[in-house]
């Protein structure tokens, strides 16, 4: 044994600790490799792919927004048009009615 280990014990309880570190090395390994994995589409159900789906299901949803929005301006000048031909009419019909025109 080199010197600086004087007993047993402190000879277990230096392998202890590596064997600890040795573990928690190739825990740390296998999770990196995991979360590689859901990073990479396979076509199903990985991470990149739910990602990949919610990508898509949101540039659908912001063309749909942008559609609703253009019609809602057509419709609104559409409505504010035929709000002023009404108003002209009843301002018409009032002032012949005033005149006494009918």
């Amino acid at each position: 044994m080199p010197e600086w280990i004087d007993s047993p014990a402190e000879a277990l309880t230096i392998l202890s600790i590596a064997g600890v570190l040795l573990a928690a090395l190739m825990w740390l390994i296998r999770a990196q490799i995991m979360a590689a994995r859901e990073l990479k589409p396979n076509h199903g159900s990985s991470m990149r792919d739910a990602v990949d789906r919610i990508e898509a299901a949101l540039k659908e949803i912001k063309t749909d927004v942008r559609d609703l929005r253009q019609s809602d301006k057509e419709q609104s000048e559409r409505l504010y048009s035929s709000i002023g031909k009404v108003h002209g009419r009843l301002d018409e019909h009032i002032h012949d009615h005033m005149t006494g025109k009918t």
